[in-house]
């Protein structure tokens, strides 16, 4: 059955991680199967944006002044709502004012209403700034949680994670998709010569675990490998990376390249015989998904959902202390490039079997159907 969706998100700028490439994605795989999709959006600068299908219809607040844009969500919403059907209405931007005009707008116009968290009440985001969570709870969150007819998230530890804040309504465990590059015969065949490159690739703050690995590049120092740094900056955070390299006088060893995208990024994750994310918490790690699409094996944390990676044998999966960071990153740097693309060849196989965007744009749609009273319960809803 054909769904007419309206997501409201506060930005789609490709500096905000993987907010924007989600919505996006979904938006686009959802209009691909030919159902009705628009995004109501803050002001859009193509050359800063994440690709997105024609056939998603965009309306932009326009405004140089960000109180003045928040308002202006509200009256895009209103103009949408009064003028055009929709049969659900999905925000992904909690926190903000423009989740909670969707939530009014939602509650008026009697839709149905999801909310995607984002990882936005994970444990450590939750405590990261808290104070203004609080307020922001107090003031309008928690009554919009309450309004919502359904949430979604990216994984099930993230569905647990809502459970233990206390949402109570049916939660849709959808996962994030990836496209697959072509990558033909399996990148670099491993010239002896050659410096190999362990790869980071996400925003430059702390709750990355960026300090944490430079402090176990530096103690291994391995011969023959380089450490590849990329990402915007967050929260001021670089600043304190970049003197945390030259104290543990890791300049020769270590490269900060800034912000990537497109071909830049495409060329890096070729490049790349190891990805390492060894964040304190993810509520998905979209750059995860993207690495094994590379067919490049991963080491990450269990503060993210990844435990395919285990399951999967494609990386490793270890806890987000530091010395399990290294127990991991001594065995993958030793281990020869076949074995090593071996494992991330599994990962692909992965990526292609489980995260691709028609599925996940079918199951969102099923959820939205739902809601709305048509069909049984899907399987990946938690009630």
């Amino acid at each position: 059955m054909k769904t007419s969706s309206l997501h409201v998100i506060a930005s789609i700028d490709r500096l905000s991680g993987g907010l924007g490439p989600f919505v996006c994605g979904l938006c686009s795989a959802m209009a691909e199967q030919d159902h009705d999709v628009t995004l109501l959006t803050g002001q859009i600068y193509p050359e800063q944006t994440t690709f997105y299908d024609e056939r998603v219809r965009f309306q932009m607040v326009k405004s140089s002044c960000p109180r003045a844009m928040q308002l202006g969500f509200r009256s895009g919403l209103k103009d949408l709502l009064a003028t055009e059907t929709f049969h659900v209405l999905h925000s992904h931007s909690i926190w903000l004012p423009c989740g909670h005009h969707a939530s009014v707008a939602a509650h008026r116009f009697k839709l149905p209403f999801v909310i995607s968290t984002h990882g936005c009440l994970e444990p450590f985001a939750l405590n990261y700034r808290g104070w203004k969570k609080t307020i922001a709870l107090k003031l309008y969150q928690q009554h919009d949680f309450k309004k919502a007819d359904g949430f979604h998230a990216t994984a099930l530890q993230e569905a647990e994670n809502l459970r233990d804040f206390g949402i109570r309504k049916p939660i849709a465990v959808i996962p994030i998709g990836v496209a697959l590059p072509e990558i033909g015969e399996k990148r670099k065949q491993g010239e002896a010569d050659r410096a190999r490159t362990a790869l980071f690739l996400s925003r430059i703050h702390p709750v990355k675990g960026i300090l944490k690995l430079l402090e176990v590049w530096a103690a291994l120092r391995p011969i023959s490998w380089h450490l590849v740094i990329a990402g915007n900056d967050d929260q001021d955070h670089l600043q304190e990376v970049m003197k945390k390299i030259r104290r543990l006088g890791l300049d020769g060893q270590v490269s900060y390249i800034g912000s990537v995208f497109g071909s830049e990024k495409d060329r890096l994750f070729r490049e790349a015989d190891l990805f390492i994310l060894p964040s304190y918490s993810e509520n998905f790690g979209i750059v995860v998904a993207e690495a094994l699409s590379y067919g490049v094996p991963v080491i990450t944390t269990d503060g993210t959902p990844w435990t395919d990676l285990r399951d999967y044998n494609c990386g490793w999966y270890i806890g987000t202390d530091k010395e399990s960071l290294a127990a991991a990153l001594e065995e993958a740097l030793a281990l020869s490039d076949g074995s090593l693309r071996e494992k991330g060849g599994r990962g692909r196989t992965l990526i292609e079997s489980k995260y691709q965007w028609a599925s996940i744009a079918r199951d969102m749609n099923l959820f939205y159907l739902w809601l709305r009273g048509y069909g049984v319960k899907p399987d990946f809803v938690v009630t």
